[in-house]
């Protein structure tokens, strides 16, 4: 499972995200169960999971349109700072109607 490499540590460490974030690169399937990661209870995963997502999603932002919906109504409620300010940067790639950008924009 790719979330035992998120796990263990403390917030102050970034873990093996940057690891998992390329292994999202050489197999897009594992970016579902990454991104899921961010609703897990540990805080730690949740903030890996977080990292790995924004940065497989800056190399190929059209990973995250399956989840766009997800990301607005779920993952954008999560009030864990570290995972918020992921989620910042990962709304910035979704392609969004007007009214999901309204409410991109009420979410920051």
């Amino acid at each position: 499972m790719i979330l035992n490499k998120l796990r263990g540590g403390d917030l102050r460490s970034i873990g093996r995200a940057n690891e998992v974030a390329m292994e999202i690169q050489e197999d897009p399937d594992l970016f579902r169960e990454v991104f899921n990661g961010m609703m897990e209870s540990d805080p730690v995963v949740r903030m890996r999971c977080a990292d790995a997502v924004e940065k497989a999603s800056a190399l190929n932002p059209s990973l995250f349109q399956p989840c766009k919906a997800q990301l607005l109504e779920e993952i954008s409620r999560i009030l864990q700072q570290e995972v918020r300010w992921h989620v910042a940067q990962m709304m910035s790639r979704l392609n969004m109607t007007e009214s999901e950008t309204s409410l991109a924009v009420q979410i920051l």
